[in-house]
């Protein structure tokens, strides 16, 4: 298995479950587009584009994510098509590093089925509509932006997703969700609010999430880090692949 391209497929995937679309035409194919939350534009090898034309489709404010030619022997970013992006008046608002982790049932030991209890936290799988806010509030305090329950509920019935929520004292203040395609299971928006940061909560999630996916089987976890979470990935033993970066339309 080629884990760069697994990491991708894994993100993909998930945007595709988000509610997806052809951005316009069959000219455009096979770029497509969230209309809602999280407003990507994607091609699925963007690294290996030839013409960045397609993208004057695109409505203002979507993000067109950025990264190597996954079938090449480097994975150094595009920097020409980077340019070209910027000609055409896209800016970089998002900087990312793809990361992955070969899950071992002797590092994190599977737990029973009840509710997994850290030290401060307890996780706690999400099954039902009516949880689901409770979700979307965690992830809108922790990066800022507004979150579409449109895109997330359907994800309840989605065998592939898993929702999470950390509970610390009563209150629900960590999210996560876990995406499997194949051995493989994404770990996406990991977040925890402002007022909860710095106590340490994040690592203890993470450990448990990481028993999680050990427990389903899966071989590697995979995920997409920020400047900021990177450092808790490495320290956890994640290993760096290759930089994502996505820009914004000023049309």
């Amino acid at each position: 298995m080629d884990i760069n391209r697994a990491n991708i497929a894994n993100l993909t995937s998930l945007w595709e479950h988000y509610g997806a679309a052809p951005l316009a035409d069959e000219s455009t194919w096979p770029f497509k587009v969230n209309h809602v939350w999280p407003h990507r534009c994607w091609h699925p090898e963007p690294g290996s584009l030839t013409s960045m034309a397609p993208l004057a489709e695109a409505r203002a404010g979507v993000m067109f994510p950025l990264w190597p030619d996954l079938h090449g022997a480097s994975l150094q970013f595009p920097e020409e098509r980077e340019l070209a992006l910027k000609h055409a008046g896209w800016d970089c608002v998002l900087a990312q590093t793809a990361m992955y982790l070969p899950l071992s049932v002797s590092d994190y030991p599977p737990t029973s089925d009840k509710p997994i209890t850290s030290a401060k936290l307890v996780v706690r799988n999400i099954t039902r509509v009516e949880e689901v806010s409770s979700w979307i509030e965690v992830v809108n305090d922790a990066f800022g932006y507004r979150v579409d329950a449109r895109a997330i509920a359907p994800l309840l019935e989605c065998e592939q997703a898993q929702l999470y929520v950390g509970v610390w004292a009563g209150e629900v203040v960590a999210s996560a969700l876990l995406y499997y395609t194949g051995e493989v299971v994404g770990l996406h928006q990991v977040a925890l609010k402002q007022t909860h940061q710095g106590q340490g909560l994040a690592k203890s999630m993470m450990q448990d999430l990481l028993r999680l996916a050990v427990a389903s089987g899966a071989q590697y976890m995979v995920l997409q880090a920020s400047a900021a979470g990177r450092p808790l990935y490495e320290n956890l033993g994640f290993i760096t692949q290759f930089e994502i970066r996505s820009y914004s339309n000023r049309a």
